[in-house]
């Protein structure tokens, strides 16, 4: 199985590809904190720090943390409309500065990225460069991901390994890999409702096992009052 384009076509395009990438998502994040990293961050930082977690869906109070912190442009900071265990997701980048913990956050989606992209070639019996372009085609999803430090690229490869893991014959790790963003982003549900509908329960059972231990540290860090 392969792409319709030809071989040199397909290295022409990947190269475009990147480069836009690179220029559009992956620089500007290494030289400028931007929307909507804030937000996560500012959220971690508070978690991390003992503060007023019940007060996280308080506009006009968070914003004022993320002064206090002096994280990015803060007209329009929030943490609406993210669900609770958003604010853990971060956690272990609040002791570097902003900036550095977007770096880091840039490398580790990057990083994702490829990862994808050498799984989504196994899955799919394609060459490594075909597989890049099919990625690379999301286009503004991934170039916002990176730009504006949104987890997308961790929660899709997420999505990717619990495919890849069904096709090993694990059901159960798969079904975990599918709910392990569930309770942040919620769009993996979707797959776990299909597998629910073909009665593999295995899988459902990993999901569900998955999200109720996501949920469960979430409400053990940050009280019942918030969820």
């Amino acid at each position: 199985m392969q792409l319709f384009l030809t071989r040199p076509a397909a290295i022409l395009l990947c190269a475009a590809l990147i480069w836009i990438i690179a220029t559009r998502g992956i620089v500007p994040a290494m030289s400028e904190v931007d929307t909507d990293f804030p937000n996560y961050f500012t959220a971690a930082k508070i978690v991390a720090d003992g503060g007023d977690v019940d007060r996280l869906y308080d506009d006009s109070w968070f914003q004022g943390q993320m002064r206090r912190y002096q994280i990015g442009h803060t007209p329009g900071g929030k943490f609406t409309p993210f669900p609770p265990p958003t604010a853990l997701l971060l956690v272990p980048l609040t002791s570097l500065e902003p900036l550095n913990a977007l770096r880091v956050l840039t490398a580790v989606s990057v990083l994702c990225l490829i990862c994808s992209t050498i799984l989504l070639a196994k899955i799919l019996a394609w060459n490594r460069v075909d597989s890049a372009v099919f990625v690379l085609l999301s286009g503004y999803a991934v170039l916002n991901a990176l730009r504006f430090g949104q987890p997308y690229i961790l929660a899709s490869l997420s999505c990717v390994l619990g495919y890849y893991a069904l096709g090993k014959g694990r059901p159960l790790l798969a079904g975990m890999c599918f709910g392990l963003f569930a309770p942040i982003k919620y769009f993996p549900v979707v797959i776990l409702i299909y597998f629910v509908s073909r009665k593999q329960w295995r899988v459902a059972l990993g999901g569900a096992a998955m999200i109720l231990a996501v949920a469960s540290v979430s409400v053990g860090v940050l009280g019942w009052k918030i969820h």
